[in-house]
């Protein structure tokens, strides 16, 4: 935000709305994931749907009203996603291996979200802008959907 003539506190105000939305992301999808249980491929593939659109309006942000409707909408769809990956893992895996396999998925996470950070950095250094790295984490969002209804196997060990 700062790189492109936002001030040093909205920045800071924007990451503060998006991290204190997660919050409500993680419990709503947690009411949710339960509720329609049978359909949470295709909830989890429309968040990622959501969060490439949201990404994507970031480019076309240019208000302080405007950070803080995008920091909302992605805070939001940050960490919803959590409890329908734990749910779906279940259902595809079982539940006997759940912990380490939940382990593996987020340290998977966790390196891909380093090798963004630096990536975008990269990015960034190189052309003097982050809209090539936003437009990659929007191409990246646009096969993610693909991917989670891809297989729709269930485990036939797991009633």
């Amino acid at each position: 935000l700062v790189s492109i003539g936002f001030s040093e506190t909205v920045a800071a105000q924007g990451a503060g709305v998006l991290g204190g939305t997660t919050v409500f992301g993680l419990l709503v999808m947690g009411v949710v994931g339960d509720r329609y249980a049978s359909r949470q491929r295709y909830v989890l593939a429309s968040i990622y749907v959501l969060r490439g659109l949201a990404l994507l309006s970031l480019l076309l942000v240019a208000t302080v009203p405007g950070i803080f409707v995008f920091a909302t909408v992605y805070g939001f769809l940050t960490l919803c996603t959590v409890p329908l990956h734990a749910s779906i893992t279940a259902e595809r895996f079982g539940a006997a291996n759940l912990t380490t396999l939940v382990a593996v998925q987020y340290t998977g996470h966790q390196l891909g979200a380093a090798t963004a950070a630096l990536t975008a950095g990269w990015i960034f250094d190189t052309l003097g802008s982050y809209r090539w790295a936003h437009l990659l984490g929007v191409g990246l969002l646009t096969i993610a959907p693909v991917l989670v209804l891809v297989d729709r196997r269930r485990n036939p060990a797991v009633a």
